[in-house]
């Protein structure tokens, strides 16, 4: 997929291009439709990629949208152990 189209794809066109077994692996990890666009939309933004670089697939999108996920629910979960030792 270029990166052109791809920043140009609507939610529809996002949720039409995922295959079933990509949906069943979103739906693993509970990330909804709404979720993954978001996802998607953060990793063309971030992304260092010209606007006519092939960015990959459809799946390898969504197994990168995957791996942020996770790295996102980690981080949340991680921060709750954070603490100042100092206060206590």
């Amino acid at each position: 997929m270029i990166k052109k189209h791809a920043q140009e794809m609507s939610f529809e066109d996002f949720k039409n291009s995922i295959s079933s077994e990509m949906l069943n692996e979103l739906t693993k990890m509970n990330i909804s439709y709404n979720r993954a666009y978001s996802i998607f939309q953060d990793l063309l933004g971030e992304s260092h990629f010209d606007e006519d670089d092939d960015i990959g697939t459809m799946d390898n999108i969504v197994r990168h949208i995957i791996l942020d996920y996770t790295d996102e629910v980690l981080a949340n979960e991680f921060s709750k152990y954070e603490t100042d030792w100092e206060e206590h």
